[in-house]
């Protein structure tokens, strides 16, 4: 944890001085978010003990800003054993369960999620997680799905239900099932946030106006996205509003259902494995019962 003398030294270090109106943003599991104002302009800092997200920030800015607001990076460093980046702050607020207000902020974001759709992915190598050049890391989208693989957190099957919460039946069934709806997720290779919507998407209360934290990009079907907004809130009805946007935007997408039901339950089936590795049983149990109705 940095306290505000840190965050003045580091801002100090990286040119960024005099930095006023320092407020901390956010705390995750990875890295930490402040904000800060230089010179009359906002902008954010976040910390992490790997730069790797942060290159992967720069890459998108890279290659989507002409289509996705994807904040640009100034400045990627080290301070003491950790790594930062400093990026333009985007106007706004994050989209946490409680900003989302109208079907209009919600179909912006489905929009903007499919903007992605338009970018040309065929000079991008691989399939699934990107590493920081945008590599896909796994040979196709199967495997990927298939994988039971968090590159952030080192467990492994055997592991998890070594430790007693994890239940290795619960494993069985759902990897069966997803097997059965694979045949149906063959697709052409898009670029997928995969953690989209929540605390990285912003929004003016018109337009989105920021998408942020592209950690875990990667390349596949472009239905991830929508199905991680599914599996993971219960006070917005995502599904009734994509229903609602699908039929306005008079969408074809071949077998839609199987694809988002299929996806839903890897998203169910890795947020189980990391909430019986943090031994969060308040979300696992939560989870568990998301996904076993999938089932």
């Amino acid at each position: 944890m940095f306290d505000e003398q840190d965050i003045m030294s580091l801002c100090k270090d990286a040119g960024f001085y005099p930095a006023d109106e320092v407020k901390q943003l956010s705390k995750g599991w990875w890295s930490q978010a402040y904000s800060f104002r230089h010179e009359g302009k906002d902008w954010v800092l976040r910390i992490n003990g790997s730069d790797k997200d942060f290159r992967k920030d720069q890459k998108a800015w890279e290659l989507l800003h002409e289509i996705t607001p994807v904040p640009g990076i100034r400045l990627i460093g080290k301070f003491r054993d950790n790594f930062y980046a400093v990026s333009e702050k985007c106007s706004g607020i994050t989209l946490i369960d409680d900003h989302v207000t109208s079907s209009e902020i919600v179909f912006e974001l489905f929009d903007t999620l499919l903007q992605m759709r338009t970018f040309n992915t065929n000079g991008l190598n691989g399939w699934a997680l990107m590493n920081e050049r945008f590599e896909g890391t796994y040979n196709s989208w199967e495997d990927w799905l298939l994988s039971f693989h968090n590159h952030k957190m080192d467990y492994t099957l055997q592991q998890l239900v070594n430790d007693g919460l994890f239940e290795s039946m619960l494993h069985k069934v759902a990897l069966n099932r997803i097997k059965q709806l694979l045949p149906f997720c063959k697709t052409e290779k898009y670029l997928v946030h995969g953690d989209a919507g929540f605390d990285n998407v912003l929004s003016d209360g018109k337009k989105i106006t920021g998408v942020i934290d592209w950690g875990e990009a990667a390349l596949g079907d472009f239905l991830y996205d929508i199905a991680y907004l599914f599996f993971n809130t219960e006070t917005v009805d995502y599904k009734g509003y994509w229903q609602q946007f699908v039929q306005q935007r008079q969408l074809q997408i071949p077998f839609m259902e199987e694809r988002l039901r299929c996806y839903q339950m890897v998203i169910g089936l890795n947020s189980v494995a990391i909430a019986a590795h943090t031994r969060n049983e308040k979300i696992y149990h939560l989870d568990r019962n998301k996904l076993m109705q999938l089932l």
